[in-house]
């Protein structure tokens, strides 16, 4: 993909190689004038903020293969290797995590000359929106209204991944739902570098694989991944060399079950094992680290409650004195700051009986 960014507009060339590798051949031309505001932007934003329109539009030629991006502007290579962004860099990061994008620095002339000729003859009225919201999954898939805390006679396996950007690796996670509610979570480093695609089948891999050593023979699973539904279901078209052999070893494992499902689920009902892989793929620990099993305590009450133990055998705030008034006698382990005090407020009561009276002084004119 060539890519080409002015102040006022953006041209893009998609190409492909052929079977030798040495020829290009032009797949799509792409050009846009900015909107009033995204002329405003910075130059690493307009940069970032045409990728992400380019991607957008090409979407799906670009989901099965590996792109190298070839730009001018380092700020593209910015983009995709910035751990934090925020604001409309963080969006455009969002959409872009989910192609296989490599930034390239710019050899060539020929395709690089056509984005630049696409980009000066932009058409006036050719001010198309770039659009950073993300659709309703919830609308999507209607169906898959299933989630972990619903009832269901047999088993259900949930799974997921996720990638970090502070080199601490992708971590997957899984929770295996038995037919009596009884959950097993498992989670697994993957401490190589992989796209988030593969993450993906490196962790339902992982989650089969599991099933089959509990003697699981009916399944139904929950991904995360909507292409990795579509390509199990033979829906989409698997073309990535990278992804083949997954796919290949995936189906030798779901061969070996006697019924499984395979469906797509959102995260916001895939919560649990969301926050799961999340907490995996953030944290680094070295290989001597032992970790315990993460055990979920459910509270109901304040902390400060329930550090507050009911004793049985209550005495009122003034039984010292009471004492003290009544034998003259000290307690145990009373020191000599305490009996100065106790001597002190035993001076204000009396005893009459057994009841402890406080003496009032009365004025009288």
């Amino acid at each position: 993909m060539y890519l080409s960014v002015l102040d006022k507009a953006v041209g893009c060339v998609l190409g492909q190689h052929d079977e030798t590798g040495r020829k290009e051949q032009a797949i799509y031309y792409l050009s846009k004038k900015f909107t009033a505001y995204e002329a405003n932007y910075s130059f690493l934003e307009r940069s970032c903020c045409a990728l992400a329109w380019a991607t957008q539009k090409l979407r799906h030629y670009l989901l099965d293969y590996t792109t190298y991006l070839i730009s001018r502007s380092d700020s593209l290579k910015y983009l995709l290797e910035k751990s934090m962004p925020t604001g409309h860099m963080a969006k455009w990061q969002i959409i872009l995590s989910e192609f296989d994008i490599i930034f390239t620095t710019q050899k060539t002339v020929k395709g690089q000359a056509i984005a630049d000729h696409l980009a000066e003859n932009s058409r006036d009225n050719d001010c198309q929106l770039l659009h950073t919201y993300f659709p309703d999954e919830e609308i999507l898939f209607v169906g898959a209204v299933e989630d972990m805390s619903e009832q269901y006679l047999g088993w259900r396996l949930f799974f997921d991944s996720a990638s970090n950007s502070f080199g601490a690796g992708t971590g997957t996670g899984t929770v295996l739902v038995s037919f009596e509610g009884k959950h097993y979570p498992a989670t697994v480093k993957l401490r190589f570098s992989c796209i988030n695609n593969i993450a993906e089948y490196e962790s339902c891999i992982f989650e089969l694989k599991m099933a089959l050593d509990m003697k699981i023979k009916d399944l139904k699973a929950f991904s995360g991944s909507d292409l990795l539904v579509h390509q199990m279901l033979k829906q989409w078209v698997t073309r990535d060399s990278k992804i083949i052999l997954y796919y290949c070893s995936l189906l030798s494992l779901a061969n070996k079950f006697r019924y499984l499902e395979l469906r797509h689920i959102p995260r916001t009902r895939n919560a649990f094992v969301d926050a799961l892989t999340t907490l995996f793929s953030i944290i680094q620990h070295p290989d001597e680290l032992v970790i315990e099993p993460i055990q979920i305590q459910f509270q109901d009450r304040p902390a400060h409650c329930l550090g507050t133990e009911r004793v049985s055998d209550i005495r009122p705030w003034y039984n010292y004195i009471k004492e003290f008034v009544k034998t003259r006698s000290y307690p145990p382990d009373a020191d000599s700051i305490a009996k100065s005090f106790l001597r002190r407020m035993s001076s204000r009561f009396f005893l009459n009986g057994e009841v402890l009276y406080k003496k009032i002084l009365i004025w009288a004119f």
